[in-house]
């Protein structure tokens, strides 16, 4: 999305993309394919590289802050770069590009297959996928030099499944993680890692949300307080989606987190 100077034609180009990016045709929550727990695999060879998109810090720093969001089952990296308007400037923001690819522009971050009971999916992948995001958080941070005391992922439906679950099994990788209409898979519930800071979550769901139901996160959200995590969460008469008041409630908690 190009950038413009007029912070007014900004705001007005902002308001409509969010209305109409950031969703998804509807589809059941995901089905548990694998056992409870998950078996760290070891890769003889471990991936990194992702396209991505950036938008530089709109304040000078030597070491930004920085915000990596992460697009939804079957769309790409420019969609949430179009909400980077609305990220505060302190920020770099970066959007990769999934490694999947499902069509032309259309990517995912792991396979889902479709069953009679919904869609399922390899434990075993979601994990090489959230080994990929490790190991892409650190190409980031040693690339673009940031702060990394202010390392925050994020994302929208499968992205928000996938940073969530980096979070918590990586906790010394990231500062905080944004989960935007996801999920909590049990695999991941069952696998949290101890670590001497746990990084803060903000947490947001549509209550009409008939593609990720609402009560996962509802339920995500105070299991993971009871285990000391510290947790925003909000939700919003909405479907799947990301609205307005969720953009702006996204970026007042980015904005605390760095001043």
């Amino acid at each position: 999305m190009q950038e413009f100077n007029i912070k007014a034609l900004v705001i007005i180009l902002l308001s409509s993309l969010v209305l109409s990016t950031c969703k998804q045709s509807p589809q059941r929550p995901a089905a548990i394919a694998q056992s409870a727990t998950l078996q760290q695999p070891s890769f003889a060879q471990e991936k990194s590289s992702l396209v991505y998109e950036v938008r530089p810090p709109h304040v000078s720093s030597t070491h930004p802050p920085v915000l990596i969001l992460l697009h939804g089952y079957g769309s790409n990296e420019k969609d949430l770069f179009s909400l980077a308007p609305a990220i505060p400037g302190p920020f770099l923001v970066v959007c990769p590009q999934a490694p999947i690819q499902l069509a032309d522009n259309k990517f995912s971050w792991f396979t889902l297959n479709r069953q009679e009971t919904g869609f399922s999916y390899s434990a075993d992948q979601v994990l090489e996928t959230l080994q990929l995001l490790r190991n892409f958080i650190r190409e980031i941070k040693n690339k673009f030099q940031v702060d990394d005391n202010h390392i925050y992922i994020g994302g929208f439906s499968q992205g928000a499944i996938t940073t969530l679950s980096t979070a918590l099994l990586y906790p010394d990788e990231v500062t905080g993680v944004v989960c935007l209409s996801g999920a909590l898979y049990p695999e991941i519930k069952n696998s949290l890692q101890k670590s001497s800071t746990l990084p803060k979550i903000f947490m947001s769901h549509g209550t009409q949300d008939q593609v990720l139901d609402i009560q996962n996160i509802e339920s995500a959200q105070q299991f993971l307080r009871d285990k000391g995590y510290a947790v925003t969460y909000k939700k919003y008469d909405a479907a799947h989606t990301i609205t307005r008041q969720n953009l702006s409630d996204m970026a007042h908690w980015l904005e605390i987190q760095v001043e």
